[in-house]
């Protein structure tokens, strides 16, 4: 299984991390019908176009996707993530900035602040504790890709799927699979991922995973990818 890092799932494996750091998150853990064959049937003209149509919704919304992807982009985003495992359903808060690739997530669960570097090959994992920072870099694993980037290589299969409102934003929305992930990602005018919806398996359960917007810049630094003093 092929782990996602950046929107999708980097709050998961960083919850994790700041779990056996701290050691103080234990809790954040066609039907065909007769009718319908016998209407095909009938009108096989339909049934006939029924695939150009499913293919040309998803051109037009690849193109729209890849288009998108294919720009340099920066971020700072707010949001608000919603986790339904077979343990239960955890609320969170997540920052993320996003600089072509370099990925900080800032995450606060159960009073406890924590942040989450991807710069380059290395993840640093830091969270307070007593008052000060503590921070542990570790080699990206094999089996970890940015979300982006994974994002980007199947774009070209995404279909477009209506929109939605984040951020006080209107986000056109793409669906596809990503890894083994079914994902809604859905993007603001500008090219800012202000929605992401997935399901997919962790540890062979079920995870489905809400990220949305509550507000967000463009604009980000060098500093803000610096680490905690």
């Amino acid at each position: 299984m092929k782990l996602l890092l950046g929107l999708i799932v980097i709050s998961f494996l960083f919850l994790g991390c700041t779990q056996s750091n701290t050691q103080v998150n234990a809790e954040v853990s066609t039907q065909v019908s007769v009718q319908a064959t016998q209407q095909a049937s009938a009108q096989p003209s339909e049934a006939m176009n029924e695939p150009t149509v499913q293919a040309s919704t998803q051109v037009q919304g690849s193109n729209e996707l890849v288009a998108c992807l294919d720009k340099t982009r920066t971020w700072k985003i707010n949001y608000d993530i919603t986790t339904i495992t077979s343990q239960g359903t955890f609320n969170s808060q997540m920052v993320q900035y996003y600089d072509n690739g370099k990925i900080r997530t800032d995450v606060l669960t159960s009073g406890i602040e924590a942040r989450s570097y991807l710069i380059g090959n290395d993840i640093t994992s830091c969270y307070t504790y007593a008052g000060s920072w503590t921070c542990t870099k570790t080699p990206k694993p094999e089996n970890t890709v940015d979300t982006e980037v994974e994002v980007k290589q199947n774009a070209i299969n995404y279909e477009a799927d209506g929109s939605i409102q984040a951020a006080g934003k209107t986000a056109n929305c793409f669906k596809g699979t990503t890894g083994q992930s079914t994902i809604r990602y859905c993007i603001s005018s500008d090219c800012v991922p202000i929605y992401v919806k997935s399901v997919g398996t962790s540890n062979g359960q079920t995870v489905e995973s809400e990220t949305k917007a509550t507000a967000y810049t463009t604009i980000v630094t060098a500093a803000d990818f610096q680490l905690p003093a």
